[in-house]
């Protein structure tokens, strides 16, 4: 009906759109957008912004995957953003623009588009004449907006609108009547649902009487979520997407605006001191009497604020008079306060909103202090805002740090309350070494977790204020200091971790920094039993570090990393909707077509218009394309992504000083070479030998110095080429970079073979990382081959030219001293590039050469020791033959061990000494490799309940997810089983039993592809 009198608007489609999604799912809605972009002559704007409406619905797409495709300026982007993207209105530059295009709508489109552009306007302070007409001339129709605007600008309209139940739900929520005010709201959602206004009180009645809304409906599904975004009843970042993809559902319904200004919210409404175009454009298309909205009607226009108040002088709501003390100077509102029946609790937040308002901050806090003290299991979460609000009004940063410090700790997701990037500033510019450190490196560490790295050089600066303020020398010495336990272990564990004491000037070495790290995390274990599992795994992974460097003699650590843990944090708001809306086309084939079709079509319109607009972009939603930007854009997330991703730490870790300062080390300290942009580099040069070369003639000694200069210049070119050109990421500007990262066609195809409808996320994100670290290792075989090849073969050529200079003259005027000193320098050299070809392996990985099953027994021996070192085992090898293992499989096979080793050292119920733990490692009939691990148990453990727990979880049917088994409890038998099938791709069965002798048996197979038995000759 609506269609046959006002035409297909837009504001229909979108309903029409929404309503079939919900309803029936996403084909019917494919369906109606297939009809209406295939009707003949179809508007090509009007056909591009109903496939937005489309794309927007579904469940895997993203705000800012909407947002992406308008980034740049566009004559479209403001019209572009009304329509599709309710949440923008503060971003719409030119409103009229919208209205203009609108000449040939529909005359909904046309009416609602005019009504929102005169609130944005008049908002703004612009064209208020021109808006003040039309309010004027319209003045006939029943709209909320109307009416506020004809309020706002017309000194004769007196009248305010408002819905007298509403109201009296809004006291009976002020006076503590919660059931009433429940009885109330359901009313007024019933007889309209539509009734935005309503949402709010119904989610903040909801939580004061902890009753779930029910979410048949989606009025129900709205509340529900705002009381999640006002209690942080669940993740806020997961509540702001629901929230945003409700906006998208409820696009150019009243619904939208509430989403869009609570979304903006930051303190509440009655102590903002600013508002966004969005709460506006909400405020004014409501009832302006609603007490939450008053403190924006007053910065909105503070004469209709006053009228509106002079209005309701006699007014007996108690709801409007608290709305009146928290938004306005009063002078006696403790007295009016008194005279009403509110809640002592409620009436302290209100009294203090007041005091706030007024910059009576000291009165404001005693009121705060009141409120919180008052049943305090009822305080708002979001009321931290409000205290933060009140230090930072008084400059008080020790206050504010504790009060954060308390919250997060009380409440983990309280720190999405706070202007994080502001109070971080705040803390940053006033940091010293006094007793605000240690909850100032929380608040950072909480930032670098959530919001970016930016601020880690801070932290590490927190840390060390930290020792400074306690005089103390290494984090360690703090557990013997008087600290609250929570914010100790918590600075342990997070703050005082390898990268932090890296930083510091207390350390000689890597492995004094290790073992400091160690001795916390050996404290940790004992203290924090619930984190003890996430303990003892950094120990073994430092631990695995440190024997990579005994079984490769190397020189120094592998300084290749990914920030894994940030890059999933990116992933999750990236990639994993992505990962959602691929797997659902592959889950409905039909309806990937479908989608073909209608992509395939909006390209031709688009190709065939007259828009003025230039050229308009859609995403990629054919299912092919949607696979392949998934995988290019988490590619460049993994290389590319500011604070977690490859580039940063291969620029951070290698090329920023230390690359070029390791290579030049050994030419600086032998005096061979001279300053790069030196005035006279052959002077230099005789000066540095000047003592070795008296006994020479002027001639010689200048042709001695050129020669040194040369060679300078030739070091210093290859080791500038080498830094600037080859070790970097492969791009147009870098042309000759090694690191040519990237998913092979081969990989690609394998990796999109290995997807289906029942693949999960986390499946998907091992997988992929799992290519991304072989592409990078094939990057790192090719620098290796670069430092050893072409590299060195320039060096050496250099050393060549040199000394086949210097050994030209005859016997009494070659350089002795100069030529000794090359020769060191020779030896020297081969010693950095050795260690810096040992940079480039992935860190945590153990090394790739062929090892003895011995040094594999040792590794996972020294990783349980740091784990337990109470009681250190003592294990008993015992080989027949010896035999060299691929180097590729060390790192599972140390895990097989370490979790035998430790399941020993935590179950065996033997007290006060370790149990006794021996292996066996001796070749099969069929060649393979067997190792035995017996450990010993207690009498007093009833082996036969052990026996059967054990048999129990070897015999269930095999895990292959990796979350499954990184949820496992103690034994970790899932993870061994999952190596074995995974790591060794072996068929053969784990076996664990109890023998009669109180010992536990655990057995498993190498497989004789991996291995080879060394003979001696």
């Amino acid at each position: 009906m609506i269609e046959e009198r006002f035409g297909l608007s837009l504001w229909l489609t979108n309903a029409q759109l929404t309503l079939a999604h919900m309803a029936n799912g996403i084909a019917s809605q494919k369906e109606i957008l297939n009809r209406i972009i295939n009707e003949p002559g179809v508007d090509t704007l009007y056909a591009y912004l109903s496939f937005y409406f489309s794309y927007s619905l579904e469940e895997s797409v993203t705000a800012s995957e909407v947002r992406r495709e308008f980034v740049d300026a566009s004559k479209i982007r403001d019209y572009f953003f009304y329509h599709v993207l309710p949440f923008n209105l503060d971003e719409i530059e030119r409103p009229h623009d919208c209205l203009r295009l609108e000449s040939n709508s529909p005359v909904i489109d046309r009416f609602e588009t005019l009504l929102d552009v005169m609130l944005l306007s008049y908002g703004r302070n612009e064209c208020l004449e021109e808006v003040r007409q039309a309010a004027t001339l319209l003045g006939g129709l029943d709209d909320f907006r109307l009416s506020s605007l004809q309020f706002l600008l017309s000194p004769s309209c007196t009248e305010a609108t408002g819905d007298v139940e509403f109201l009296v739900a809004c006291d009976q929520y002020s006076l503590g009547d919660h059931r009433g005010a429940a009885v109330t709201i359901s009313r007024l959602i019933e007889a309209d649902p539509a009734a935005a206004w309503v949402y709010e009180l119904a989610a903040r009645n909801d939580s004061a009487l902890s009753i779930p809304r029910s979410t048949s409906s989606l009025a129900g599904v709205i509340i529900s979520e705002t009381k999640a975004f006002l209690d942080l009843s669940k993740d806020l970042s997961s509540v702001r997407e629901s929230l945003l993809k409700l906006g998208f559902r409820t696009r150019k319904l009243l619904a939208s605006r509430a989403v869009a200004g609570l979304l903006d919210r930051v303190l509440d409404l009655p102590i903002s001191e600013t508002f966004s175009a969005a709460q506006s454009v909400f405020c004014m298309s409501c009832p302006l009497i609603q007490p939450s909205h008053y403190k924006i009607l007053e910065k909105v226009e503070e004469r209709a604020f006053e009228k509106l108040t002079a209005q309701r002088r006699t007014s007996s709501s108690v709801a409007h008079q608290i709305g009146v003390i928290a938004a306005s100077s009063t002078d006696d509102a403790p007295q009016v306060m008194a005279q009403m029946s509110v809640p002592a609790k409620r009436a302290n937040l209100y009294l203090a909103y007041n005091a706030y308002n007024e910059r009576r901050y000291s009165d404001a806090t005693r009121y705060y202090a009141a409120y919180r003290a008052i049943d305090p299991q009822l305080t708002s979460p979001r009321t931290l805002a409000f205290e933060y609000a009140l230090y930072r009004r008084q400059n008080q940063l020790g206050q504010a740090l504790t009060a954060f410090v308390d919250a997060y700790f009380d409440h983990s997701r309280s720190h999405s309350l706070y202007s994080m990037e502001e109070f971080v500033d705040w803390a940053v510019s006033q940091a010293v070494a006094d007793n605000t450190a240690l909850d100032r490196s929380i608040l950072l560490h909480v930032f670098s977790t959530y919001y970016g790295s930016v601020h880690d050089g801070d932290l590490s600066d927190a840390l060390e204020d930290i020792l400074d303020h306690f005089g103390v020398r290494l984090p360690s010495e703090l557990i013997r200091e008087n600290l609250e336990k929570r914010r100790l272990i918590y600075v342990l564990r997070f703050v005082a971790n390898i990268d932090r004491l890296e930083d510091t000037t207390r350390f000689a070495s890597l492995n004094e920094i290790e073992t400091e790290r160690i001795l916390i995390l050996q404290w940790l274990v004992q203290n924090d039993p619930p984190n003890r599992n996430a303990y003892t795994q950094e120990i073994s992974s430092i631990t695995k570090d440190q024997e990579v460097a005994r079984l490769s003699v190397q020189f120094e650590r592998s300084k290749i990393y990914v920030h894994e843990e940030g890059i999933r944090r990116t992933f999750d708001t990236e990639i994993k909707p992505q990962f959602f809306r691929y797997r659902q086309l592959l889950a409905d084939p039909e309806v990937g077509a479908q989608i073909d079709k209608i992509e395939q079509r909006i390209r031709k319109l688009l190709k065939e218009s007259d828009l003025e607009f230039g050229y308009l972009l859609i995403p990629s939603t054919e299912r092919d394309s949607v696979y392949f930007s998934m995988i290019q854009r988490a590619y460049d997330i993994l290389v590319l992504d500011p604070s977690h991703g490859f580039k940063t730490y291969l620029s951070t870790r290698i090329l920023h000083g230390i690359l070029e300062g390791e290579l030049r080390a050994s030419f600086v300290n032998e005096g061979l070479m001279v300053s790069v942009d030196g005035s006279s580099k052959e002077q230099e040069a005789l000066d540095r030998w000047s003592e070795h070369l008296n006994g020479l003639g002027p001639p010689v000694r200048m042709e001695i110095a050129k020669s040194i200069v040369k060679f300078s210049e030739r070091v210093t070119e290859a080791i500038a080429y080498l830094k600037d050109r080859r070790i970097r990421i492969l791009s147009k500007e870098m042309p000759e970079g090694l690191f040519a990262i990237g998913m092979s066609a081969p990989a690609f195809e394998r990796l999109k073979q290995s997807l289906s409808s029942t693949t999960t996320y986390e499946e998907f994100f091992e997988r992929l990382l799992l290519n991304f670290w072989e592409s990078v290792e094939l990057c790192l075989r090719d620098v290796k081959l670069e430092l050893s090849g072409k590299f060195l073969r320039q060096i050496l050529s250099a050393f060549d030219s040199l000394e086949s200079s210097l050994n030209g003259h005859d016997a009494e005027g070659r350089p002795t001293e100069l030529l000794d000193a090359i020769a060191r320098c020779r030896t020297s050299f081969a010693l950095h590039l050795e260690r810096v070809s040992a940079w480039f392996a992935r860190a945590g990985v153990l090394a790739r050469e062929p090892f003895l099953a011995s040094a594999a027994i040792r590794v996972a021996e020294r990783i349980t020791n740091n784990c337990y070192p109470e009681h250190p085992l003592d294990v008993q090898n015992t080989e027949v033959g010896v035999h060299e293992i691929a180097g590729d499989i060390l790192n599972p096979l140390v895990d097989l061990l370490t979790n035998s080793f430790q399941n020993a050292a935590e179950h065996s119920g033997v007290l006060d000494r370790a149990p006794v733990v021996r292996v066996m490692v001796a070749s099969t009939v069929a060649k393979d490799l067997r190792f035995e691990v017996v450990s010993e148990l207690s009498k007093s453990v009833d082996v036969d309940a052990c026996r059967a727990e054990l048999r129990e979880l070897v015999d269930e049917e095999d895990v292959s997810n990796p979350a499954a088994v990184a949820s496992e409890g103690r034994t970790g038998i899932r993870k061994m089983k999952r190596i074995l099938r995974h790591d060794f791709q072996s068929e053969s069965k784990l076996y664990i039993d109890v023998s009669s002798d109180n010992e536990v048996v655990v057995s498993f197979i190498v497989p004789r592809s991996y291995v080879r038995e060394r003979t001696h000759h």
